[in-house]
């Protein structure tokens, strides 16, 4: 081999792909609510891509930060639909816009801005 490719080294080890750092780094954001919504949909994003690198490279990389990287993202997602649900849930009892009737509908009332 002749240029830059001769002078380099195959890995002694198996590396981590970028995408599955990124995966990582999204996940966390995600979890600690630095970014609630993007986070989680990059950290799944990037750690799918990282699968889809070991899958085809499987000498080159290992997946383990991608795998992490996923499952914060899914978790992160979780718990970001729980906290709308339960931001929606406040906002509902704090301005009293909805009340249960006896029959188990519920009837809605807009509050009086003034």
């Amino acid at each position: 081999m002749v240029g830059p490719a001769a002078n380099r080294r195959p890995p002694a080890g198996r590396e981590h792909p970028v995408t599955g750092i990124l995966s990582l780094i999204f996940g966390i954001a995600g979890i600690v609510f630095v970014l609630p919504v993007v986070g989680p949909l990059l950290a799944l994003g990037f750690g799918y891509a990282a699968r889809r690198d070991v899958e085809r490279e499987p000498d080159r990389y290992v997946d383990d930060l991608g795998r992490i990287g996923r499952i914060l993202g899914w978790v992160a997602l979780a718990l970001t639909a729980f906290a709308g649900l339960l931001l929606a849930l406040a906002i509902w009892l704090v301005l009293d816009i909805g009340t249960f009737t006896p029959d188990g509908t519920v009837a809605l009332r807009l509050p009086a801005v003034i």
